[in-house]
């Protein structure tokens, strides 16, 4: 599991899990396939940094956003800022979309 302690509670990156296998599905329009990425133990005020292939790629206010799907391998990690606190930078993530 890829989890970093937090005050309240563990956060972790609880999608994409560690070795996904997605598809991309060639009937439904590229712009129009996304994926949920969501972390575990984010507060709603949380603001977090999200890192996909080694590029900042989104940041959002809570727990999830949705990446537009691309064919390849991929990895993902995010770092969390919480009021009061340092931030907390997770593990990567590697997922694949066939």
């Amino acid at each position: 599991m890829n989890a970093v302690s937090g005050t309240a509670a563990a956060i972790q990156l609880a999608r994409p899990t560690s070795n996904l296998e997605m598809a991309f599905d060639p009937r439904i329009p590229p712009e129009k396939q996304a994926f949920e990425m969501r972390l575990s133990g984010v507060l709603d005020a949380d603001q977090v940094e999200w890192m996909v292939d080694d590029q900042r790629f989104a940041k959002t206010v809570g727990a999830k956003f949705l990446w537009p799907i691309s064919r390849g391998r991929h990895s993902v990690t995010a770092t969390v800022w919480r009021p009061g606190q340092p931030p907390i930078t997770l593990e990567r993530q590697n997922f694949w979309v066939k």
